[in-house]
This record gives C-alpha cells, structure tokens and sequence, in this order.
C-alpha cells in the first residue's frame, strides 16, 4: 500500500520523510511545553516582554528543530531506499563495492539505531496517517484561506469614514506610540469589536457607535492599543503563528505555548499604551466598559478586551504589577504526566537495549557489512561486520550456525559464540523481510507493466479523441474569436460602468460626509434645544418667584400706606398736643413765648424745661393732662422725633 500511494503521489522517501519528521515534532512539542512552564514559574513577577520573547525564542526553537528534523530524514532514507534492491537468494547476496563506501554504512548504523526503534504498527498504517494529516491540513488552510479573505473583505466593505477629529487623533496618538507607518481609522458594520488589520497598509476598525458612546479617553485607550499591535507588527507574528497551528493541529504542546504566547502578547501591548497614556486608570475603565459594551455585540473574542478570565487577570496585573498568569492544576497534572510519561519511556528503553544485548560484546549498530557464500557445507557464508568504533568481526556459518569467528583478528572459544547469535539472529530475520520486500516490489512491478499495456491502450483511444478534440477546438476558436469581440465590447461597457459607478461612488461619499456633517450639527441643534428648555425652566420660575415677590410687595405697599396714614394721624394729633403744652408752658410763665423753649421732657416721674427740672406740682399737672399712660413721655428738642413709648419733635417742626 506504501508503494501505491507513493507512485500515485509522490516518493516513498518524502512519505516516511513526513510521517517521522511529524512523529518526531510531538516530542518536541513537549519538551518546548515542560521549558514554557519552567518560564512561568521562573518569572511570576517579570515583565510581559520578557516572557513574550522567551516564548517566541521558544516557538523559533521548534520550528528550527523541525526543519532540522525534516532534513535528517530525508537524507536518512535517502540510503534506507537501496536497502530493497539487495536480493537474497538463499544466503546474502551483496555486489562488492556497494556496501564499502562510507555512506551506505552510515546509512545501515542510521537504519539500526533509528527505525529498528519504532513500532512496526505506525510503519504498516504511515499512509493512513500522513492522508488524514494532509486531509485536515488542506480543511485548515481552506478555513485560512477564507479568514484572510473575510479580513481583506472588512477593510473596504460596510466601512465608513471616522469624524475628523478622530483622525486628526489617531495621527497624534501614533507619532506618541513612535508608529512610523500611515494608519487608517474606519468605523465598520461588520467588527463587533476594535482590530487591527493589515502589515504593509495597516488600519483600525471600530465598531459603528463606539466612539460616541465610550467617553474620549477610553476610546484614546483603545487605539493605543491597537497601535501597539502595529508597532509590534503582532499582525505578521500572528499570521506565522496560525500557519503553524495548521500544521501542527496535532501537537498539544505546540498549541499550548502559542496560547500563552498571544497572551502576553496583550500584555505587551497593554504596557505600552500605559506608558503612553500615564494613566492606569482610565486604562483599566476602558478595559471593563469596552467589555460591558461587548456583551451587547457579536459573542466571539475582541481583539482589545478579550474574554472575561482573561480580562480579569490583565485589570490584577496592570493594577497590582504582577503578573498573575502561572501554571493552573490541569496544566500541571498534564506537565507532570508528560514528564513522568518520558521518564518510564527512557528507562524501559535502556533496560529493554541492557536485557537483549550481551554484557560486554553487544554491537550496537555495524558501519560495514560483507557476506559471501551460500552458507552450506560446500560452501560456508563468510561475514565480514565492523561496528561503529571500528571494531572487526570475522564469522563461518553452515547451516546458520558458527563454525568459526574472530574479533579484531583474535579467534574466539566456541563457549563465547552464544553470546552473538542474537546479532546474527537479527541479520537473518532482516534479510528475510528484504526478501519479502523484493518478492512484493516483483508482484508490483508486474502489477505495473500491466498497468502500462492499459495505459498504452487508453493513450491510442486519447489520440483519436485529441484528433476530435482538434477539429472541435477550430470550431471553439472560431466561437472563441466572436467571444472576444463580444468581450471587448463587454470591456468598453464596464469601463464606462466602472467610471459610471466611481462618479456614484465619490457622489456617495460625499453625501455620506454631508450626512455625517448634518447628523454632527442635528446633534449640537438637539444639545442646544436641551439647554434652551431648561434656561426657559430657569426663566419661568424666576417669574413666577418674581410675580409672587410683587405680590407681596403689592400687599406691604398696602399695608404701608395704612401705616402712613394711622402715622399721619398721630402726628397731627401730637403735633396739637405740643402746641396745646407749649401755649400752657406760656400761660404758666414758664417761658416768654415758644422761641424762648429749645427743650422739655415729661416722664411719669419728672418734668424738665431747658434743662431745668420743674418743680412737683408743675410735674403733677402736666402729666395729668397729658400723660395718658405708663412708661409714657413727651421729649422736645432739637434732634428730631422719637417714637417709642413716647414722642421726640424738634423745635423747627412746631407751627402755628
């Protein structure tokens, strides 16, 4: 079945070339996953950039050893292929001169100590596994294919200008990150969520509503990230990275450290936009808001957020400045079991090598192999083996058994030969597989001249249907002639429909500027209307406090005027009252008449005139006639009037 598949396809020596170069990078894997883990213990609390280079100096490792591994095996079985064309006719038959030169026995000490090795069930089922390998890898690559179509299909379709401020912004933000390359803001239908996209001509797409609905400083956030996703060219690292994801979709350890690897690629990035922004804050809100909005959109991962346990552990590091990602209990357990699974391997191995090969004479591998003779009584097989240090072996056998045998020229006692008849045990059972090997190349090879006969046959019945084919194709060309007139006619129309549908396209951008211009303006009319209303809340209850102030000024200025005619009254009737006492003061001869009075004062308890106090009896009079009440006196002077619980009048204010 080898043999089928590889003259179908390609050679038997590229099949095992593959089949052992991905059998071989499992291990590899491994062992690139237990030195990963060594890196997250060894550096809990480093920065994200050194984890992130001693990973990927990792993931190079691999690949370069892969490489290396490819190329060993197909020089390897480049010599394991002459191994088929050496016959055995009842002994060991070997042209002289082959098996002399140096790479053949090479080749026989690669062939002893690599493939002896392997299981004989992966040898009989390489082709099922290869197929199924190349199977799913075209599957991938086809879903690559796409993927890579789909992000060059979001970069113009459903995508709209952002505003200019944000571009002006972007320019900015990437003369602060030190980003060399032009980059393009586009706000898409399409992306639930902030990416970069693109290597040669990178550019940032943002959601529809995103930079209007996050506050600035978020959104500056975000396309510092992503600006630092360009500056890193973490676009070109991730598109290598899922290359070999492909090919290596089998390999655990493989996929496991590219993980890693993209996580602190995130951290590497939220770093930089930290140091650009100063400010960890506004970072960390722009994380956990950018990640409630995500929960409204598309349920796949973001390019900025990521997912929630992600998420949770970039807020721990950025605040804490600890790196929290380690190993978890699965990741251990698995490490521990793939290290533990090594270690009984490689001592079953060396204790499986020490039990079958004889204490101090075992050969291990032979870089040079002569036999001659049939190995009968008339004539005995002669062996002629040297071991990889250059050790000599010289063996007699009739009948397979030793007759005679001497190591480097020494002869040997015949108690010893037992010691090597598990060697030359081995010899024999391999000449017998190649001999089967030879039979079943001779059934194929009959199996192909058959095949040829059929094929010479088909290739008659081909060239009568080519002469037919002929005769049709000066039909096709004289069809295909009025096809390309057809065509070129079709070309001009397109042309004046592709310059027809760019003058739309141009006309669409504009009004879709003029749109984006209108619903900016419509906005600040809605913002503008929103303070008017509330000024004219303001205003109206301002009035409304002002016409109930005025009421009640309204209502004081009548109570005033009452005031003032009650005060009005009194006076007058006071006034008459000091007249009626100034013209008693005259009558009594107290003074000569009222420009002789500057002042008086009547109390309930004494009587004063010019600042003499008057006699009892004065006192008892006028207070009787015009004290009317308790704690009640009558001043006079020239100060002014007093109304307290009496009254003060100046001497000017007294008339006739």
């Amino acid at each position: 079945m080898n043999s089928i598949f590889a003259t179908s396809f390609f050679s038997e020596r590229l099949l095992k070339t593959i089949s052992w170069t991905l059998v071989h990078s499992l291990w590899q894997g491994l062992a690139m996953a237990l030195l990963a883990a060594f890196i997250l213990l060894a550096t809990p609390g480093r920065k994200a950039l050194l984890r992130y280079n001693l990973l990927a100096t990792l993931m190079l490792t691999f690949v370069v050893g892969t490489i290396a591994t490819a190329i060993i095996e197909w020089e390897f079985f480049k010599y394991v292929e002459l191994v088929p064309k050496i016959k055995y006719w009842g002994a060991l038959e070997i042209p002289k001169g082959i098996l002399d030169s140096a790479q053949i026995a090479q080749a026989q000490s690669w062939f002893k100590t690599s493939v002896d090795r392997l299981s004989s069930l992966f040898e009989q089922n390489q082709v099922i596994l290869v197929s199924a390998w190349i199977l799913i890898l075209s599957i991938k690559s086809i879903k690559m294919g796409l993927d890579i179509w789909y992000a060059y299909r979001i970069r113009w379709h459903r995508t709209f200008q952002a505003s200019l401020y944000w571009r002006n912004r972007l320019v900015d933000l990437a003369v602060q990150m030190k980003v060399n390359q032009a980059v393009q803001l586009l706000e898409s239908a399409l992306v639930p969520g902030p990416a970069a996209v693109g290597f040669f001509k990178p550019l940032i797409l943002i959601p529809v509503g995103l930079l209007n609905n996050l506050p600035a400083e978020q959104v500056e956030a975000i396309l510092l990230h992503e600006l630092a996703h360009i500056r890193r060219s973490d676009y070109l690292v991730n598109f290598i990275q899922c290359l070999l994801e492909n090919i290596f979709f089998f390999n655990p350890g493989l996929l496991w450290v590219s993980n890693l690897i993209r996580q602190e690629r995130e951290n590497c990035c939220d770093d930089l936009a930290i140091a650009a922004m100063k400010n960890k804050t506004i970072y960390v809100n722009a994380l956990v808001a950018f990640q409630a909005y995500k929960l409204h959109g598309a349920k796949y991962a973001m390019a900025f957020a990521g997912q929630k346990a992600p998420l949770l552990d970039r807020v721990k590091r950025i605040i804490n400045h600890h790196n929290y990602k380690t190993l978890s209990i699965m990741e251990k357990i698995s490490l521990l079991a793939t290290v533990l699974l090594i270690s009984a391997a490689t001592f079953l191995s060396l204790h499986n090598t020490q039990a079958q090969t004889p204490r101090e004479n075992r050969i291990a591998s032979f870089s040079n192999v002569n036999v001659s003779g049939s190995g009968t009584a008339s004539s005995p097989q002669i062996m002629f083996l040297q071991d990889v240090n250059g050790k000599t072996y010289s063996i007699k056998r009739v009948d397979k058994k030793i007759q005679e045998m001497y190591v480097n020229g020494e002869k040997l006692s015949e108690d010893k030969y037992a010691d090597y008849e598990a060697v030359f045990k081995e010899i024999d059972e391999q000449m017998e597989r190649d001999r089967a090997q030879a039979e079943l190349d001779r059934q194929q090879a009959e199996r192909d001249r058959e095949q040829a006969g059929r094929d010479r046959e088909q290739a008659e019945r081909d060239r009568a249907q080519a002469m037919r084919d002929l005769e049709q194709a000066k039909l096709d060309r004289i069809q295909s002639e009025k096809d390309r007139l057809q065509a070129e006619r079709d070309m001009e129309q397109s042309v004046r429909d592709r310059a027809q549908a760019e003058k739309d396209r141009l006309q669409a951008n504009l009004d879709r500027e003029q749109a984006m211009r209108d619903d900016v303006q419509a906005k600040r009319d809605r913002e503008q209307a929103v303070r008017d209303r509330a000024q004219a809340d303001r205003d109206r209850l301002q009035a409304e406090k002002d016409r109930q102030q005025a009421e009640l000024d309204r209502i004081q200025a009548q109570k005033d005027r009452i005031q003032a005619e009650k005060d009005r009254k009194q006076a007058e009737e006071d006034r008459k009252m000091v007249l009626s006492m100034v013209g008693d003061m005259i009558s009594d001869k107290l003074v000569k008449d009222k420009d002789a009075l500057n002042s008086f004062r009547l109390t309930n308890d004494e009587f004063w005139l010019n600042g003499v106090k008057q006699s009892a009896q004065l006192h008892a009079k006028y207070k009787a006639k015009y004290i009317k009440q308790a704690n009640y006196q009558i001043n006079y002077g020239h100060n002014g009037v007093n109304g307290g619980s009496g009254l003060w009048f100046s001497k000017g204010s007294i008339k006739e």
